[in-house]
C-alpha cells in the first residue's frame, strides 16, 4: 500500500480555492475534502478561515444557490 504524498497548507489551500471556484460549496463539503487530503485539524481551520476571508466559501451564497 502506497502512502499518500502529504500537502503543505499552501498547496491544500490552492486545491480548495479551485474546488470552491467551479461550484458553490458548503463548509461540510470543504471539511470532508480536506479530510480526504489528510490535513490535520489545525491546517483545516487555517484553510477554512482563509477561504472565508477571500470569499471562496460563503454559506449564504451556497444556500441561495442550493435553493435555486
Amino acid at each position: 500500500m502506497q502512502k499518500k504524498e502529504s500537502l503543505t497548507v499552501k498547496e491544500a489551500q490552492k486545491k480548495m480555492e479551485y474546488f470552491c471556484t467551479y461550484q458553490e460549496r458548503c463548509h461540510e463539503e470543504v471539511m470532508n475534502k480536506l479530510k480526504e487530503l489528510g490535513m490535520i485539524p489545525e491546517a483545516k481551520d487555517i484553510i477554512i478561515t482563509k477561504l472565508i476571508q477571500d470569499n471562496y466559501l460563503n454559506e449564504t451564497r451556497f444556500a441561495k444557490s442550493f435553493a435555486r
